[in-house]
């Protein structure tokens, strides 16, 4: 099983990458420019910068929140996807030791410390999600390659769908009393987790709508 989380990780944090690229193609710089753009780069101006334009032509100052929901609703909401989906492959990591000291673990002892019972299956619904999720993204990738505002679009629709599903598996685990719900911090545990899958996904779908509106 920790293979799979590892592939199903990857799978998710690659597939979204790749949709992300193809709205963001990168700059060819005149040659004479190169070595004055490694200099601004240096300076840190030329990073900002070209984060902002990558984020719409963003005016919020760099390192600002601004800054970042103008990302990811420029996005679609998949910039924030790819920042979740990592979550999971450290988790993975750490579950096959390959990173260094034990915060690996504890991030994966955090995950699992949800369930009071059943929690392999759990994972193994979480990993049918993922790996459904990137085939429908390879999908999405053959169908619209080229076409860069209707691969965003519809990856979106899937990530959306996807949180979607998220946001019903653990309420009907909680349903068959899989996850750990008694006691204050226990529900409040819960309840985060499941705030935040909510909200990811209604971000998705305002990215969609947003989208199909546009």
């Amino acid at each position: 099983m920790k293979l799979a989380v590892l592939i199903a990780a990857l799978c998710t944090a690659s597939c979204t990458a790749i949709n992300l690229a193809a709205v963001r193609p990168k700059p060819q710089l005149p040659r004479a420019n190169k070595e004055s753009n490694k200099v601004l780069a240096l300076r840190g101006g030329g990073v900002v910068q070209g984060v902002q334009k990558i984020c719409g032509n963003s005016k919020s100052p760099g390192f600002s929140v601004g800054l970042l929901k103008d990302c990811i609703q420029a996005s679609d909401g998949l910039l924030g996807v790819f920042a979740w989906s990592t979550l999971y492959l450290f988790g993975a990591l750490g579950w096959l030791n390959l990173l260094p000291g034990d915060w690996g673990a504890k991030l994966q002892n955090a995950f699992e410390s949800i369930y009071r019972k059943q929690g392999e299956l759990g994972y193994i619904r979480f990993e049918i999600l993922f790996i459904l999720s990137a085939v429908a993204n390879t999908a999405v990738l053959i169908k619209f390659a080229g076409d860069s505002a209707r691969l965003l679009h519809w990856s979106a629709i899937v990530w959306a769908t996807t949180f979607t599903l998220i946001v019903l598996k653990f309420y009907t685990e909680k349903q068959m009393g899989w996850i750990d719900t008694d006691g204050l911090g226990a529900r409040l545990k819960y309840d985060g987790i499941q705030l935040f899958h909510i909200g990811f996904a209604a971000w998705l779908w305002h990215g969609v709508f947003r989208g199909t509106a546009a």
